[in-house]
C-alpha cells in the first residue's frame, strides 16, 4: 500500500477512535466520570506507594502528576467546562485523591507502624517536621513527644524516634543499621558524615583514623596552642582598651573564631584568621552556616533538595558558591605546601600512602572537618562557660583545680595534666549531657531486604528510618538523677555516691555518637575544650553581662539544625593575671 494511503488510512482511525471517545464521554454520566477519575487517580496513588518514585525518575513523574491531569482537562472541556475552570478541577481532584488515599492509608491499622504512637500530622506527612526543624526546636519538640507517648515514637510516616538507652547499640554499632535517606542529595562527593554506604564508609573513615590518632594529635598541639594563645591576647587587648578594665564581650563568637581558625590550620593550612580580623570579614563562615541552616529542613524530605535548591531566595547560591570556592582555593594552596606540613589535611589527601584520593573528595574533607569541629566544639566550650557562669560553686572549684594543677605564670598546655584534671573533665562531660552538640542523633534505616530490626522488645519494619534521640535519652530521669540540673559531680564516683546522685547510666551518654560512623574527631575536640577551658579561667574572671537570652538564658536561644547553633552570649571579663 503507497505511504499516501496508508497516512490517510491512520488519520481516518484516529479521527473515528477521537469521534467515538467524545460521544462516550458527552454521552456519560456525570457520575462515571467521577468514577473514571477517581479510578486513574487512584491507581496513581497505587504507582507512587509501590515504586517510591523521586526526582530520580522524572519521566514517571510528569506522566504521573502532569499528564495523567491534563487527559482529565481534555474529558472535562469535552463536557463543557470552560478553558479555566477544567484544569483547575482536573489538577485539584488528582491532586486531592492521592493526597486523600496517602493520609488514609498512613493513618489506618494497615500501616507497618500503626502500632507505634505519634500525633496526627507528623503521621501524615514528614513536612510537619521539616516546619519544626526549620524553627530549630527538633530536640525539644522529640523529647516532649517522648514525655507524652513514651520511648518509642512515631515521627514521620515511615520513621521512629526511639528514648532507650539499650537502642544505642542496637542502632549505631557495628551490626547495626546504616545511615537514612536525611542524607541524599547533598554535596557530590558526599562527605563523610553524609556516607550512607558502610562499606564505603569504612574505607574512608580508615583516612580520618590515621590523621586522629594520638600521635598524630600530638603533632597538632602547636596549632592548637598558638590558636589559644591568641585568642587570650585578643580578649585581653579588648579589657585593657577599656577605661574600667572589665568588658563587655561576646565571648561566644570568640571561642568559635578560635575553633575555626584551629581547624583552618589544620584542614587547609590556614586561611580563615577570624582572631585577627575580629570576625568573618569574607563571610566565608557565614555562608557555612547559613548553607547548613538553609538545607536542613529539607533534608526531612530529601527528594525535594533538588527542586529546593531552583527556587530563588530559599537558597542563596552566591554562598553555596563562595564555600566551594574557599574550599577549592584552600585545597590547592595546602597541597603546594606539600608534605613539609604534617596536619589533618596531610593524611586527608594521602600524603602517607602510596594512592591520592580525588581533589573534589579532599576539598568535601576539608570542608567536613572545619564546619564539623567547629560548630560542634564551640557548641560546647561556651555551652561549658555558660553553665560556670550559672553555678558560682562549680566555676570556683575549677579555678582552684586550674590552681593547683598549673602554675600562675604557667600556659596550660600540657595534655597529660588537662587530661587527669577530674573537676574540668566532669564539667564537660555534664555540659555536653545537657547540650550535646548534635542534638537530635544521626537518622538510620533499615534496608530493603534485610529483613525486620529488633531493638530490645520492638521491631521495626523494613524501609523505616530510626532516630536514637541523644537528647532525650540524655536528659532522661531513669537514666540520670536531675536530669535537667548541672551536677558536675555526677562524674565523679565517691560524689555521686555521696550525694546520692542515681540513678546514673554512662552507657546513656553519647554526644559523640556510638559505633563504626562515632565522630572521629573526639580526642582532638577534648584537647582543645581543655586547653582553651583551663586558660580562660586561669587568666580571666568572668560573669554574664545581660539577663535574657544573651546572657544568663542563652540555652535559650540554641536552635537544632542537625548541629547545634548558638547565639550570642556576652560576658563581663577583667584580668585575674
Amino acid at each position: 500500500m503507497p505511504l499516501t494511503s496508508m497516512l490517510v488510512v491512520a488519520t481516518n482511525l484516529v479521527a473515528t477512535l477521537c469521534s467515538t471517545l467524545t460521544h462516550a464521554v458527552v454521552a456519560a454520566s456525570s457520575l462515571s466520570i467521577a468514577a473514571y477519575i477517581s479510578t486513574i487517580s487512584s491507581a496513581t496513588y497505587l504507582t507512587f506507594k509501590r515504586y517510591e518514585l523521586d526526582h530520580r525518575n522524572p519521566v514517571a513523574l510528569v506522566a504521573l502528576l502532569a499528564i495523567i491531569p491534563a487527559g482529565y482537562t481534555s474529558v472535562l472541556l469535552l463536557r463543557s467546562f470552560s478553558w479555566l475552570l477544567a484544569p483547575l478541577l482536573a489538577f485539584t481532584a488528582h491532586y486531592a485523591i492521592i493526597l486523600g488515599c496517602t493520609a488514609a492509608y498512613r493513618l489506618s491499622p494497615f500501616h507497618p507502624l500503626a502500632q507505634y504512637p505519634g500525633p496526627v500530622l507528623p503521621r501524615i506527612t514528614k513536612w510537619y517536621s521539616a516546619y519544626i526543624c526549620h524553627r530549630g526546636d527538633l530536640h525539644h519538640w522529640y523529647r516532649e513527644l517522648h514525655n507524652q507517648y513514651g520511648d518509642v515514637v512515631r515521627v514521620g510516616p515511615n520513621e521512629l524516634s526511639i528514648r532507650d538507652t539499650a537502642a544505642i547499640p542496637a542502632v549505631l554499632d557495628l551490626n547495626g543499621l546504616p545511615k537514612g535517606p536525611f542524607w541524599d542529595n547533598r554535596s557530590d562527593p558526599v562527605v563523610l558524615v553524609g556516607e550512607r554506604d558502610v562499606d564505603v564508609h569504612a574505607r574512608r573513615r580508615r583516612t580520618w583514623a590515621r590523621g586522629l590518632t594520638n600521635a598524630a594529635i600530638k603533632d597538632y598541639m602547636p596549632f592548637i596552642e598558638a590558636r589559644a594563645r591568641q585568642l587570650m591576647d585578643r580578649l585581653s587587648s579588648i579589657v585593657r582598651d577599656s577605661g574600667e578594665k572589665r568588658r563587655e564581650v561576646n565571648l561566644a563568637s570568640w571561642l568559635s573564631y578560635f575553633v575555626t581558625d584551629s581547624m583552618g590550620d589544620m584542614a587547609f593550612g590556614g586561611g580563615f584568621e577570624l582572631l585577627r580580623d575580629g570576625g568573618d570579614v569574607r563571610g566565608v563562615w557565614q555562608s557555612f552556616e547559613n548553607g547548613l541552616q538553609a538545607v536542613t529542613p529539607f533534608a526531612h524530605a530529601p527528594w525535594s533538595i533538588p527542586f529546593i535548591a531552583r527556587i530563588p531566595g530559599l537558597t542563596n547560591p552566591k554562598q553555596i558558591a563562595t564555600m566551594r570556592a574557599f574550599g577549592k582555593e584552600s585545597t590547592i594552596q595546602r597541597l603546594k605546601l606539600g608534605a613539609k606540613r604534617k596536619d589533618l589535611f596531610y593524611y586527608l589527601s594521602g600524603e602517607d600512602q602510596p594512592s591520592r584520593p580525588t581533589l573534589p573528595t579532599m576539598i568535601a574533607d576539608g570542608l567536613l572537618a572545619i564546619i564539623a569541629g567547629s560548630d560542634t566544639t564551640s557548641t560546647v566550650l561556651t555551652s561549658v562557660v555558660y553553665f560556670l557562669c550559672k553555678h558560682h560553686d562549680a566555676y570556683k572549684r575549677l579555678q582552684e583545680e586550674i590552681a593547683e594543677t598549673f602554675l600562675l605564670e604557667e600556659d596550660p598546655v600540657d595534655s597529660a595534666r588537662l587530661g587527669k584534671m577530674t573537676w574540668l573533665n566532669a564539667c564537660i562531660n555534664e555540659a555536653m549531657r545537657l547540650l550535646p552538640p548534635v542534638p537530635s542523633g544521626s537518622q538510620r534505616t533499615v534496608p530493603v531486604g534485610a529483613g525486620p530490626k529488633i531493638v530490645g522488645e520492638h521491631v521495626i519494619p523494613e524501609q523505616t528510618q530510626v532516630t536514637v534521640h541523644t537528647y532525650s535519652i540524655q536528659r532522661d530521669p531513669r537514666n540520670f538523677a536531675h536530669p535537667d540540673v548541672f551536677l558536675p559531680q555526677r562524674w565523679l564516683a565517691e560524689e555521686r555516691e555521696k550525694a546520692a546522685l542515681l540513678p546514673h547510666t554512662p552507657a546513656a551518654f553519647f554526644p559523640f555518637s556510638y559505633g563504626p560512623t562515632a565522630c572521629a574527631g573526639k580526642h582532638l575536640a577534648l584537647l582543645e575544650l581543655r586547653v582553651v577551658l583551663c586558660w580562660l579561667f586561669q587568666r580571666f574572671d568572668l560573669a554574664f553581662a545581660a539577663q535574657g537570652v544573651e546572657g544568663d538564658r542563652w540555652e535559650d536561644g540554641l536552635r537544632d539544625f542537625y548541629i547545634a547553633r548558638k547565639g550570642k552570649m556576652w560576658v563581663k571579663m577583667s584580668e585575674r593575671i
